[in-house]
């Protein structure tokens, strides 16, 4: 049975071994996330900033910074796109997922970011040391961040139709 991350009060200093070893967890996790077909969105980069990338010295730190660039997988048996997303293929597959697995009070917006969400659950895995952030929607980059994984979004492929 493999070790889990040490328990981490909210507002308590990490050591930078303990960040090394959740950083080196949640690659690992990205990996598997991509390799799964029972995860829609997949992991394009993880780049890592904050007190972890600027300090290097200190044996401290207070969380582990990531900025994460997700993709939507390609769905290997759909063709055809529409744009008119409410008859695309791969949107509808991501719509009955959610149905499928969601609870009946779900909202229309629990169900369409459904997949992100379980994405990025996933890769946090409850962690309460690392901070996630979504690299789309801080705009890519950051200027003071460093690359520490990387997929190409054509290789994020879902093979086999599942859930429905």
């Amino acid at each position: 049975m493999e070790e889990s991350t040490p328990s981490i009060k909210k507002n308590q200093r990490i050591k930078r071994k303990t960040a090394d070893k959740i950083l080196l967890e949640v690659i690992d996790r990205a990996k598997d996330i991509n390799k799964n077909d029972a995860f829609l969105y997949g992991i394009s980069e993880i780049s890592i900033f904050g007190s972890y990338l600027k300090n290097p010295e200190k044996e401290y730190i207070g969380d582990l910074d990531i900025l994460v660039k997700t993709e939507r997988k390609i769905l290997s048996w759909v063709t055809q796109h529409s744009s008119d997303p409410t008859k695309d293929a791969s949107f509808l597959y991501l719509m009955k997922q959610a149905e499928i697995e969601l609870p009946n009070r779900a909202t229309y917006f629990d169900h369409l970011f459904y997949a992100y969400n379980k994405t990025m659950k996933r890769l946090k895995n409850r962690s309460k040391t690392l901070s996630i952030h979504d690299g789309l929607a801080e705009g890519g980059r950051l200027g003071s961040e460093r690359i520490v994984f990387e997929c190409n979004p054509k290789e994020l492929v879902v093979q086999n139709k599942i859930y429905i």
